[in-house]
Formats: C-alpha cells, sequence, structure tokens
C-alpha cells in the first residue's frame, strides 16, 4: 500500500510557499505553520481537505509564487 504524503511533504514536492499555500485556501500563513508543526488546537476537516484539494490540483513542482 503506498504511503500517503502529508502536506509538509506536498509543499515541498511542489516547491511553493507556505504562504502562497495558506492565502489560496483562506487560512492566515501562522494558522498553517501551527498545523503543519502539530501545534494548532482544532483543524476542520473542511481546512484539511481545502490544503489537499489545492495542493493536489498543482500540476507542476514549480508554481509561480
Amino acid at each position: 500500500m503506498k504511503k500517503k504524503k502529508t502536506i509538509a511533504e506536498k509543499i515541498k514536492e511542489k516547491g511553493i510557499k507556505k504562504g502562497h499555500v495558506a492565502k489560496m485556501v483562506g487560512i492566515n500563513s501562522a494558522t498553517l505553520s501551527r498545523i503543519l508543526k502539530g501545534s494548532q488546537d482544532y483543524v476542520s476537516v473542511d481546512i484539511l481537505a481545502k490544503i489537499h484539494s489545492y495542493l493536489d490540483a498543482l500540476n507542476t513542482n514549480n508554481v509561480d509564487n
């Protein structure tokens, strides 16, 4: 079974800035940073789905940041 990639792994693989991802999914960069560190008290499934969907939709490894 193939291991699913974490948000951090996807961001690194795509070569995109965390702040850009946060902006595109409608959260601030500090919130995304806390999500990635695991220190965010609560993260809705909707936000996680938006982040994964956005990253999965990127077809390139180098997005114009």
